[in-house]
């Protein structure tokens, strides 16, 4: 017997309905361990990243730390050039001193020693008494012997004669009357006349040279 069923809702199978929900809770589980798994991966990835980020910063730091201490070393050092800059200045200050005081020394010794040069022998001339021409008249004025070299040039021709002459050193008791003396004229061999030249040499004094007026 066929029976027409109108107006009355069809209501799914008990067993349809638990299919689908079991089919939604899995595609869940499936999403959510996709999400955990994502997050998972990125949290790693991100404390992988954290764990270079320390490691260049740790090693930023170390750099930093040695350029302050290469930087506090070349402070030093350079405190240290600075201080002995100042010690090599104060000592060229003192050398410059020292040399400006021996150069005054040695300008105030000059004459001194240009004084201890020249030769202790006066020089002049007379007219002759016996003879022509003039007597060349040397003194000793030093105590010690001296023995000259005695050279005569004659102005108008140029010739020359030398002589070696020996002077006794000065001495108060027995040279009362003056300097010792020695004389080079007509009797020596040389009659000097007005122009000739004298020229007296000696082991450690300077050279001298007269003309005769």
């Amino acid at each position: 017997m066929n029976e027409t069923l109108t107006g009355s809702k069809v209501e799914p199978a008990p067993s349809t309905k638990r299919s689908t929900t079991q089919i939604v809770l899995s595609l869940v589980l499936v999403i959510v361990t996709a999400a955990a798994a994502f997050f998972f991966m990125r949290q790693s990835a991100l404390q992988d990243k954290a764990a270079q980020l320390q490691a260049s910063m740790d090693q930023a730091r170390n750099e930093a730390a040695k350029l302050q201490s290469q930087l506090q070393e070349a402070r030093s050092d350079g405190t240290k050039l600075q201080s002995q800059l100042q010690a090599v200045r104060s000592d060229s200050a003192k050398l410059q001193t020292q040399l400006e005081q021996a150069l005054s020394e040695i300008a105030k010794m000059q004459p001194l020693a240009a004084k201890a040069l020249e030769m202790p022998v006066k020089i002049g001339f007379r007219k002759a008494i016996l003879g022509d021409g003039f007597v060349a008249v040397l003194q000793n004025t030093s105590t010690k012997t001296l023995s000259v070299d005695v050279k005569c040039t004659d102005a108008t021709t140029a010739r020359s004669r030398e002589f070696r002459v020996v002077m006794d050193g000065f001495d108060p008791g027995r040279h009362v009357g003056g300097y010792p003396t020695k004389e080079i004229g007509h009797q020596e061999g040389w009659a000097f006349a007005s122009g000739d030249k004298l020229q007296l040499s000696c082991a450690g004094y300077d050279r001298k040279e007269r003309t005769v007026p």
